[in-house]
């Protein structure tokens, strides 16, 4: 039996029991162990999200930081979350025409003059 560390009745300790770890308070006259009610909650569903640290240039976290006071994002994490977002749009977008090119054949000259006139560009 592994033994209690030295505690006043009614404190909170961790304490470990077998291979489990709980914190609990130890009781008034008992040498044992009271688990706590409810269990600890986890912030996010597993899953869901990850923390990471990532290193930026210095100018980088200044523009985001500033992008935050400003309001133009929620926060770091939300405007870095949202950066990435972009770049897997950008990234599924250049797939989806790689796709096309392979199965239609790249676009000729007339097709891109077209295009611009069109579009007013031209």
């Amino acid at each position: 039996m592994e033994k209690l560390p030295r505690l006043r009745p009614g404190s909170w300790g961790t304490f470990r029991f077998g291979r489990h770890r709980t914190r609990g308070r130890v009781l008034v006259g008992q040498l044992s162990v009271e688990r706590p009610k409810r269990p600890a909650l986890r912030r996010y569903a597993f899953g869901m999200t990850q923390k990471i640290a990532v290193s930026l240039p210095d100018e980088q976290v200044d523009s985001i930081r500033r992008a935050v006071s400003q309001g133009k994002a929620k926060s770091v994490s939300g405007f870095i979350s949202a950066a990435v977002a972009r770049a897997e749009q950008e990234d599924s977008l250049i797939r989806l025409l790689d796709d096309l090119d392979r199965e239609l054949g790249p676009l000729s000259e007339n097709d891109l003059a077209w295009a611009d006139r069109e579009l007013g560009l031209a």
